[in-house]
């Protein structure tokens, strides 16, 4: 199981990168844990300085834009 994690201060943003998440997995929900941090605390403590970011197993695939559904499958390697 992939755990992601959308970190972002709630912005349109970063709630449109959390929905392109959501619906780049749909039918694949078990194989995947979706998390949306929008504690600036927790961001900053991460070291992010720019949002939206897309962590995938902890490691930070998309930095300060919104990814399409097709490249977040990409990314997860199920496009």
């Amino acid at each position: 199981m992939q755990n992601i994690i959308i970190y972002g201060s709630g912005c349109k943003k970063c709630q449109k990168l959390y929905i392109n998440t959501l619906e780049a997995i749909t039918g694949k929900e078990s194989d995947y844990t979706v998390e949306k941090i929008t504690d600036m605390e927790s961001i900053i403590a991460e070291g992010i300085m720019s949002t939206p970011v897309l962590t995938v197993d902890g490691k930070k695939v998309i930095t300060g834009q919104i990814a399409s559904i097709k490249t977040i499958q990409e990314i997860l390697g199920i496009a």
